[in-house]
């Protein structure tokens, strides 16, 4: 607990933070760390850290939103997929993931009345 506390308090993001806030795999940023997409460096026992402000200008940059998910019933969960090289499959990408939310609230009220 003291642990978080401190990387809180240094404005300081574990791959897990990260990973958690937009909704994606820690691989996908320990990938952009590598990639050079994301900042951040690899502490003397090999974990890798992120700070707040390069978190932020990584987002911003990227033109994605933190929050991810929609829970529908508690059985579907519809993710938003970003293509990070191509703005027109995001933007595909983006309004299919609308089509089939409605498609599965459609759905569900067509099941439940």
């Amino acid at each position: 607990m003291r642990h978080k506390i401190a990387l809180t308090v240094l404005n300081v993001m574990t791959t897990q933070d990260v990973a958690k806030k937009l909704g994606c795999s820690i691989r996908s940023v320990q990938l952009w760390m590598e990639q050079g997409l994301l900042d951040g460096w690899k502490t003397p026992g090999g974990h890798r850290r992120i700070s707040k402000a390069s978190f932020d200008r990584f987002v911003a940059s990227q033109e994605i939103e933190v929050t991810r998910s929609v829970n529908i019933d508690w059985q579907y969960k519809v993710g938003v997929v970003v293509d990070y090289d191509a703005k027109r499959t995001n933007d595909y990408l983006y309004s299919e993931l609308k089509r089939l939310q409605k498609e599965v609230l459609r759905l569900t009220e067509r099941l439940y009345g």
